[in-house]
């Protein structure tokens, strides 16, 4: 806690997103986004320098130093095979760290979990215990309890966020940059537009929820998950007109108004390393490019 209320209380914000005021306890963040362990990823290691004995503290500054290094890698919008090459050392190294932290400086401390945390299963507890016995829940009583109640807690090595780090390299080989595409996409907006047959593509993703819940509020509560299968089908039938007026030259506000100014993508003489675009609309989706440019032997197109 003295790291919490005193350490990162202390950093300044820099500019207006880039580093934000932390909390007063960063351990009892509640709903963190990217942004958030991102900055403390950023902010963390003058927050815990001297903080455990030496033996400790150097391996810890070396697993931060690891750590802010290989998501600086990672983070790259543009890479070569001397980058990747790097990060791939740099995935073995982190990984290495890591096991030493589970397997060497965790046993030397006895770590348990947060107040917040203790307090949501005493909360979980309380509405067990006035729950009729035979209805099949867990006991919550095989595990040890330090004092003051608070279980023990160590760093668990087996989540798969820690499993699929070594794959960031290999996805950037097969995929490009991690800011070349994204698992938030919701279905209501284009995900990519065939330039061939003027076809727009949908594709769900993590906030796929946001968009049920709001077709939720629309309906009356009776029966509402065929008014919901109502809804989306209206929805979807209207995108559609929308964009068949939009194949004739007309234009629906609201609808098809974010498709209006886009066209043809700009070709790129061959002799450019690379382009950026002057607009983020023109959508290609590379396997249906791959397949349109399959006989073209200049090309050489890996796509997975």
């Amino acid at each position: 806690m003295l790291v919490d209320t005193f350490s990162f209380r202390q950093v300044p914000a820099f500019a207006l997103t880039t580093i934000r005021k932390f909390a007063d306890n960063v351990c009892e963040m509640k709903r963190m986004a990217a942004r958030d362990f991102e900055d403390i990823l950023q902010c963390i290691i003058p927050c815990f320098e001297g903080l455990l004995p030496d033996a400790h503290n150097n391996a810890i500054m070396t697993l931060l130093y690891i750590c802010a290094y290989w998501h600086a890698l990672a983070k790259m919008r543009m890479h070569t095979d001397t980058s990747l090459g790097l990060l791939d050392d740099t995935t073995a190294t982190l990984g290495y760290e890591l096991r030493h932290f589970a397997w060497v400086t965790c046993p030397s401390f006895q770590t348990r979990e947060t107040q917040s945390e203790y307090d949501a299963r005493k909360r979980v507890e309380a509405r067990r215990t006035t729950q009729p016995a035979g209805t099949g829940q867990l006991s919550t009583q095989s595990m040890p309890v330090l004092a003051g109640g608070r279980r023990p807690r160590q760093f668990n090595l087996r989540t798969i966020k820690l499993h699929f780090l070594g794959y960031y390299p290999k996805s950037i080989r097969e995929s490009g940059t991690t800011d070349s595409y994204t698992t938030q996409t919701v279905r209501s907006q284009p995900m990519w537009l065939d330039y061939r047959n003027r076809s727009l593509h949908y594709c769900q993703g993590e906030h796929e929820h946001r968009r049920v819940k709001a077709q939720w509020e629309r309906t009356n509560g009776v029966r509402a998950g065929s008014q919901v299968v109502n809804i989306d089908a209206r929805e979807s039938r209207m995108h559609e007109m929308a964009h068949e007026l939009l194949g004739i030259g007309l234009d629906i506000p609201g609808i098809a108004s974010h498709l209006s100014d886009v066209s043809a993508p700009e070709r790129i003489p061959p002799e450019h390393h690379h382009h950026i675009g002057n607009t983020e609309k023109n959508f290609v989706n590379l396997r249906d490019w791959q397949t349109q440019h399959s006989d073209d032997p200049i090309v050489e197109v890996r796509v997975c």
